[in-house]
Parts: structure tokens; C-alpha cells; sequence
């Protein structure tokens, strides 16, 4: 399920969904799950996606 959504929003057209969905990581499931663990200001979707393994 992860990796198409992966997949759906690479699309050019999903520009805002792409960052909307960084903040989500960042603000509620990285707190919530990795507590403690932050992301620098400057992570893009591309380098969230790299913490997911085989997607």
C-alpha cells in the first residue's frame, strides 16, 4: 500500500500533496512513533522515502 502511494504521488501534478504529506511525517508520525527523532527543516519527500524499506 505504501509503495503506491509512493508511486501515485511522484507525479508532477502532486507537488503540494507531496509536501503535505512530509509535514504529516514530521509533525504526527515521527512524534508519535520515533519519539525524539527529527528531521532537518530541509528533507524532501525523496529522502523520506528512503527510510521506507522495499517500496
Amino acid at each position: 500500500m505504501v509503495g503506491r502511494l509512493i508511486e501515485w504521488l511522484a507525479a508532477p501534478a502532486h507537488d503540494s500533496l507531496r509536501r503535505a504529506f512530509v509535514v504529516w511525517l514530521k509533525r504526527v508520525l515521527l512524534p508519535a512513533r520515533a519519539p525524539g527523532v527529527e528531521l532537518p527543516p530541509s528533507t524532501t519527500y525523496r529522502r523520506c522515502m528512503r527510510c521506507w524499506p522495499n517500496v
